[in-house]
């Protein structure tokens, strides 16, 4: 333990004195500090506001740590859970300490990671207290069920990857196994919504039942918090003991395994180093797998000059997704279902809301933007094509999935929040203006920021430039009354910005280090 100790000590003031030789880091942690803390305190915070909307917030609480589950289980199938860094297999692994030291030692510094990533939470305060009159219990129990379903789910993702590593067909039986998990609660819902003859209401009934509480790990994490939100201390240490016990079992787990850990999280600990260096960098790195499922033959090549690399794009789109629907179209349906779902007298008048919301949550999806990765290919810097020209054909496939989106905005905001058509229609195309600013706000960020090898500071800024962007056509839309015209207005001046944004961005390709 004497070895584990020094690490730590060493590690913590190491990165003390890391932070306080870069001001600029310091001052943007400090900065990210004050916006957490002025969003958890402002803005209705302080209010004494009644409980309301108990099942909404069981929902949406049951929706988070499903989500966070499913994601984990996935990429556990894939290459495992990152426990640990290369630092400590060279590190750990070659020295004489016990394994299962080891082993608690990657735990519990995932158990930090998880509470500091938690800290973002904070900023949510201010809504949990205005929207459903909830106080610190609930935050701390979200905090509290958030880590242990986090720390659950890097455990699982461990196990899978030893449990299937070494055969095929222990992979497929598991994932056909999540699979039919799925689909029969997908199955279950679509049956309870029939019955309920309300998405929104029975959204908010089926999974904000308390039968929930009953399913292991994901139903306790939603017990935990719900139960705390409400001041049960008794059923809420139940539930945390429960979940603590299956973190326990999963240890057990990996310590009972045939296979060596040690030897499970190699790959997931390289993929990780190859993922942080080319973050230092500046590059972006492929998975280096190749799904057996991929078609090589998709037909034969097409396009000239640059319109080739939209064709390619499509052709790498074509691989990746058999569906036309992606996570942004994912979003452009869950905000008018959300909005329905925390105010259940949500109509038209409130799509102006739907918006603000959606415009926060697609700043997050355009992180997965296909933008910055088409930059880093060397050959469109090399094709003898007008750089604006190159820059209008990788972002073309965008602008089609923006389209897209913009259908099922409008088709959700007039089946779930009974828009007319004239103005989910128009709702729609400010929907579409949105996202188109965000696609080419990658490109100016990457023209200002290039530079910068940071990423941290890069992701910050990258958030501020956006909201910059996005700000003008709301305010603009403000001064005119709440009416369709309105929203035409919102997308005219979002365009004008993207297209300005474009032209300050053309010249992003001159040089290969832009």
């Amino acid at each position: 333990m004497k070895a584990i100790g020094y690490l730590i000590r060493r590690i913590f003031w190491n990165t003390v004195k890391a932070t306080l030789r870069k001001p600029a880091v310091l001052v943007m942690y400090l900065l990210l500090a004050a916006l957490i803390v002025a969003a958890a305190f402002m803005g209705g915070a302080n209010e004494v506001v009644a409980v309301q909307n108990v099942d909404v917030y069981s929902a949406a609480v049951m929706g988070l740590f499903a989500f966070i589950l499913v994601i984990s289980i996935m990429q556990g199938m894939k290459q495992g859970a990152a426990i640990f860094r290369m630092s400590d297999v060279n590190l750990l692994f070659t020295s004489p300490v016990q394994p299962r030291t080891i082993l608690i030692y990657g735990i519990a510094k995932q158990f930090a990671i998880l509470a500091f990533a938690s800290l973002f939470m904070l900023a949510q305060y201010g809504n949990i207290r205005r929207m459903f009159g909830l106080g610190t219990e609930a935050m701390l129990g979200l905090i509290a069920g958030y880590i242990l379903i986090g720390l659950f789910a890097q455990l699982l993702s461990a196990n899978l990857y030893a449990f299937c590593a070494s055969s095929e067909t222990r992979r497929g039986r598991v994932e056909w196994f999540f699979r039919a998990v799925l689909i029969a609660v997908i199955a279950f819902f679509a049956v309870y919504a029939l019955g309920e003859r309300d998405l929104a209401g029975a959204a908010r009934g089926f999974f904000g039942s308390a039968v929930w509480n009953f399913i292991p790990v994901i139903g306790w994490s939603k017990a935990l918090a719900y139960y705390s939100a409400y001041g049960n201390l008794g059923m809420s240490l139940l539930f945390a003991f429960l979940l603590l016990a299956s973190c326990g079992a999963m240890i057990l787990w990996l310590q009972k395994s045939n296979q060596d850990y040690y030897e499970d999280v190699l790959q997931s600990a390289e993929s990780t180093q190859a993922r942080l260096e080319a973050a230092r960098e500046g590059r972006v790195t492929a998975s280096g797998t190749v799904s057996k499922k991929v078609k090589r033959d998709l037909g034969n090549l097409k396009g000239r000059g640059a319109w080739a690399f939209y064709y390619r794009i499509q052709r790498e789109n074509q691989r990746r997704n058999k569906f036309v629907f992606t996570i942004s179209s994912i979003v452009a349906a869950a905000a008018p279902l959300a909005a329905k779902l925390i105010f259940s007298d949500m109509h038209e008048g409130g799509l102006w809301g739907v918006l603000y919301f959606s415009a926060y949550m697609l700043i997050f999806t355009s992180l997965t933007s296909p933008v910055n990765k088409e930059l880093t290919q060397p050959y469109l810097y090399l094709a003898p094509v007008p750089a604006f020209r190159k820059l209008a054909a990788i972002l073309a496939p965008q602008m089609i999935g923006y389209l897209v989106d913009g259908l099922v905005f409008a088709v959700m905001c007039a089946a779930v929040l009974g828009a007319s058509v004239f103005t989910a229609a128009f709702a729609a195309l400010a929907y579409v203006g949105i996202n188109v600013v965000y696609a080419v706000g990658l490109l100016l960020v990457q023209r200002l920021l290039g530079g910068l090898k940071n990423k941290v500071l890069i992701i910050f800024l990258f958030f501020i430039i956006l909201i910059l962007l996005v700000m003008p056509g709301f305010i603009v839309s403000m001064l005119v009354a709440s009416t369709p015209a309105a929203y035409l207005i919102c997308f005219a001046c979002h365009m004008l910005i993207a297209a300005g944004a474009l032209l300050m961005s053309r010249s992003v390709l001159n040089a290969m280090e832009a």
